[in-house]
């Protein structure tokens, strides 16, 4: 009986949020909670449409870079997974790349949160091209 009342999430992450309180009532398929997910990021940004097709960033590798405090920068690799089809108003497009986060040494804090400020660097089979316009991870890789 107790089985029938657990819950599981899809993914392994972090309950960052519960959405119903006590006593209140749930329907079937209703969010309960927001999990986020840690051991890996998706890092967002936009690539300037006029210089680039789509087809030369997707699916290649990038170097993800992060500043921390004491102007320390740590970087992850990752992979383009996702180019968007639409060109925004400004001319970019938007690309995803999907980074393994690292556990800080000794810890069980990870580096990468949700919503810091990155430069992704997407490397082609040349030069890498120049970073990206306004990376930014997020905590929507699956």
């Amino acid at each position: 009986r107790i089985e029938r009342r657990r819950i599981a999430s899809p993914i392994d992450g972090m309950v960052v949020q519960v959405y119903p309180h006590l006593g209140e009532w749930m329907q079937p398929g209703d969010p309960l909670a927001r999990v986020v997910r840690t051991d890996k990021l998706r890092v967002e940004g936009y690539v300037d449409s006029a210089r680039f097709e789509p087809e030369q960033v997707h699916d290649r590798p990038v170097t993800v870079t992060v500043g921390f405090a004491g102007e320390r920068e740590e970087a992850f690799k990752g992979r383009i997974v996702f180019v968007s089809p639409l060109v925004e108003p400004g001319g970019d497009y938007r690309v995803w790349a999907e980074v393994e986060n690292r556990q800080l040494a000794g810890s069980n804090q990870w580096l990468l949160r949700a919503g810091q400020q990155a430069t992704m660097t997407i490397h082609s089979q040349q030069a890498p091209l120049p970073p990206v316009h306004r990376a930014v991870t997020t905590a929507d890789a699956q």
